[in-house]
């Protein structure tokens, strides 16, 4: 039986695990062995519990209080106040992301705002399938830049010496 894991890694609220619930029904349906690392366990009964799913809980920085949206100028700023701020930190999510890959040995793993088991993904066999809306996906990468300010970004003087 194959294996799909679905991954919620930042971000606060049910929105998220509503966004997987479409697809965990077809996966079940098409006969997947379905496993949710959600970051709030305790929205799965409410949102996902009459479905057969087994539950783990998903490596996340923690205690990440919430923050005004705008203060965000691009992708990596989202990056360092949710995910990891130091070279440590990303390596303790790092190594949780791959023993919880390792264990399950997905044949695929669906992305719901889970930037930091995206980059433990990277390089991996299984599919890779990312969902969500602008804000928690990453912005496509361009020559010299990897992760490109947001399109909304101003581009004044300040703002690029802060993106630097």
């Amino acid at each position: 039986m194959p294996t799909l894991l679905c991954v919620w890694e930042q971000g606060g609220q049910r929105g998220h695990l509503a966004h997987l619930r479409l697809p965990i029904e077809r996966a079940l349906a098409a006969g997947y062995r379905v496993i949710v690392a959600a970051r709030e366990l305790q929205h799965l009964p409410q949102l996902l519990g009459d479905l057969p799913l087994h539950w783990l809980p998903a490596p996340h920085k923690p205690d990440v209080q919430p923050a005004d949206q705008s203060a965000f100028l691009s992708y990596t700023h989202i990056l360092q106040r949710q995910c990891f701020a130091s070279e440590d930190e990303l390596i303790a999510q790092l190594v949780a992301w791959d023993t919880l890959l390792q264990l399950v040995k997905p044949d695929g793993v669906l992305f719901e705002h889970s930037p930091t088991a995206l980059i433990a993904a990277w390089g991996r066999p299984f599919r890779k399938i990312l969902i969500g809306n602008g804000f928690s996906l990453p912005p496509p990468a361009s020559a010299g830049q990897p992760l490109a300010p947001f399109p909304t970004t101003p581009r004044t003087a300040q703002v690029q010496a802060e993106l630097l």
